[in-house]
């Protein structure tokens, strides 16, 4: 079945892939001559870059690349962004073995993981590799040693085998198939979740105050940190100024060792999210997905719930207020997944609807304009094609969906 790509919103470095550098507050589709478009697998946006896998494991960025975050070893003189989709990161293999198995866009930098074998989940071996600003060490290796050259990250176990990756502002997070989570980069605001005093690390080092629980998918806002382990349950760290870490400040860590700063709204140690229907269990999602200062999630009752900052209505509440714990968004579809980006989310429907909310300043919410809403509302565009969006991605202020053809209705 034909799978098609579209981006909107902000476009103002060629993160949409669009070969401009405009704004677009409807969805348009991708049509490059290489048909690259439909053979996309995943994709990911960042702050001003994004990338893609296709389905035969190749990887593409398009963006900015000022700080060297798509791979390139030189773009032409002058020239500090790529428009539309390019291949060969430097010093990334490329054969018939290895390909692409995920990849993740922090602000300025890329983490990507290649994987040998990878039609043989026994024998599988990944590899981790980052490229981009190296700032904080969010490239797990010296502060100096940053820039477009892409290089594997070390400190690893030689047989790793990962299970999701992301990136912050800042920071860096991985889950290993076993349920470790590593973490690397800055912590000062303790996103990393190894504790307040631990404010930059440029290696990988694995989150032992989860070491009870097994971690299945990470995630990173702008200065916090989820983890979602494999039974649905939830765990937050980091900057709690906005709500974000969904728990109630004098709450302790679930080592039970470090209490939250409370007078700098900083935990180090990852808390458990609680039900909001049961205050001493936790929550059991599906899916959960992180903006900058707030999260979303769907839990195994199809309820969506969202907490953190809503200041431009991406808690979908219907107001412009934060929430320091869990809300249940009034809903009334059945979710099949979420994404959140900086300060929007998406909802896509069983049904092959997509519906917004929240920040939409570069028309990134799809409506055709620049406004912000507090309530989700669908997206009218895919209503006028026979196209049903069956994912949802998005990034900084670029939106992303992957559609397939015979909507259900």
């Amino acid at each position: 079945m034909e799978k098609r790509l579209y981006a909107w919103g902000s476009g103002g470095t060629g993160q949409l892939g669009l070969g401009t550098k405009d704004d677009h507050t409807l969805p348009q589709r991708w049509t490059h001559s290489d048909q690259v478009v439909v053979e996309v697998e995943s994709v990911t946006s960042g702050g001003c870059h994004s990338a893609g896998i296709s389905s035969d494991g190749r990887l593409f960025l398009w963006g900015s690349d000022d700080r060297g975050q798509l791979g390139r070893t030189a773009l032409e003189p002058g020239r500090t962004f790529v428009d539309v989709p390019i291949q060969h990161v430097a010093c990334i293999p490329r054969n018939s073995v290895q390909k692409t198995k995920l990849v993740a866009c922090g602000w300025w930098n890329t983490l990507a993981v290649i994987s040998s074998n990878a039609d043989d989940d026994d024998s599988q071996t990944d590899q981790v590799f980052s490229w981009g600003s190296n700032d904080h060490c969010q490239l797990g290796r010296k502060r100096n040693a940053g820039g477009c050259k892409a290089a594997q990250i070390r400190h690893l176990s030689l047989r790793l085998q990962v299970s999701s990756i992301a990136c912050g502002w800042k920071h860096c997070l991985l889950a290993t198939a076993e349920g470790d989570a590593f973490a690397w980069g800055s912590g000062r605001h303790g996103q990393l979740g190894l504790g307040t005093c631990t404010l930059v690390t440029d290696i990988p080092l694995r989150v032992d105050a989860l070491k009870s629980v097994s971690v299945s998918d990470v995630f990173c806002g702008w200065e916090h940190s989820v983890f979602r382990t494999s039974s649905g349950e939830v765990f937050t760290c980091g900057n709690n100024r906005h709500g974000q870490l969904g728990v109630c400040e004098t709450l302790t860590s679930i080592s039970s060792e470090t209490p939250c700063e409370k007078q700098k709204h900083i935990c180090g140690s990852p808390l458990r999210v609680l039900d909001p229907h049961n205050s001493v269990e936790g929550l059991r999602t599906i899916h959960v997905s992180c903006g900058w200062h707030f999260v979303m999630c769907l839990t195994e009752r199809g309820e969506l719930l969202t907490w953190g900052k809503g200041s431009h209505g991406q808690l979908g509440l219907g107001r412009f207020e934060s929430a320091s714990e869990p809300q249940v968004v009034v809903f009334p579809h059945t979710v099949r997944q979420i994404a959140c980006g900086s300060e929007h989310a998406m909802v896509v429907t069983e049904e092959g609807d997509l519906y917004t909310c929240g920040w939409g300043e570069h028309g990134n919410l799809g409506h055709g304009d620049r406004n912000n809403h507090a309530t989700l509302k669908m997206v009218e565009f895919f209503q006028h094609t026979d196209q049903a969006v069956t994912r949802a991605v998005a990034g900084g202020a670029v939106s992303l969906a992957v559609t397939s053809a015979h909507k259900h209705k």
